[in-house]
């Protein structure tokens, strides 16, 4: 979900939202449609309307407030700042029509990383999920290392490059320390060459640290993506 100030706005949960939320704080709480409607001392059949989403009216929200002992019984008729769902669809749909979606695999050991050396001829890294300077420099570090890698890949012998693994898998072992994981996609990109109309294939790698609790199972890149040099 894509999260924006100017994709946000304030306003009222709607039916569906609200029934949600009363559905889950209910479950939560352990009660059923009768018990909360008995504390709420409103018609099961009130609670069952507005949890099917079917709308409910100003008493009966704070009424059910009440019935979860709730601090501000106006809670659920205030207004928050929340997404602005058509404006959060026609971006999506965007999205789809501008960019191509890449299955992302998991970075969990040197090998896997060297793999990505071996097949790339240029990256694309991300960090703006980054909220820790100790993760932002590890993640820095081990960018800088595995470019300075790929650029002797050729000349590397196999002895060399098993020596490398214990400095990588450091680097992602710190980053996992500090509840960051680093995750990858593959794609061939058309490179310019200077003022030349033609193009080569390249083959490029997108490196993204994330929160480890948050990894994205795909990424969206843009779809007709290139690059001049």
């Amino acid at each position: 979900m894509i999260q924006d100030a100017k994709y946000s706005e304030n306003r009222n949960l709607t039916a569906v939202e609200l029934a949600n939320v009363v559905k889950s704080l209910r479950k939560t709480k352990g009660y059923t449609q009768e018990v909360l409607a008995e504390l709420a001392t409103i018609s099961c059949r009130s609670v069952q309307r507005l949890e099917n989403g079917k709308g409910s009216s100003f008493e009966t929200r704070r009424a059910i407030a009440s019935g979860f002992d709730l601090d501000d019984i106006d809670c659920f008729n205030k207004a928050y700042n929340l997404p602005d769902l058509e404006k959060l669809k026609n971006r999506e749909e965007e999205i789809q029509v501008n960019h191509v979606t890449l299955p992302v695999q998991r970075l969990n050991s040197a090998k896997l990383l060297y793999e990505l050396i071996e097949y790339s001829q240029m990256d694309i890294t991300d960090s703006t999920s980054i909220n820790n300077k100790d993760a932002e420099m590890t993640f820095a570090k081990l960018i800088d290392y595995f470019r300075e890698l790929r650029e002797i890949k050729q000349e590397m012998s196999e002895v060399y490059k098993i020596s490398t693994y214990p400095e990588i898998q450091e680097y992602i072992d710190n980053l996992s320390s500090l509840s960051f994981s680093l995750v990858c996609a593959k794609r061939e990109l058309p490179i310019r060459w200077g003022e030349s109309e033609k193009t080569v294939t390249q083959h490029a790698v997108y490196i993204i640290c994330c929160p480890s609790d948050c990894v994205p199972e795909n990424i969206a890149v843009p779809k007709n993506q290139s690059f001049q040099l």
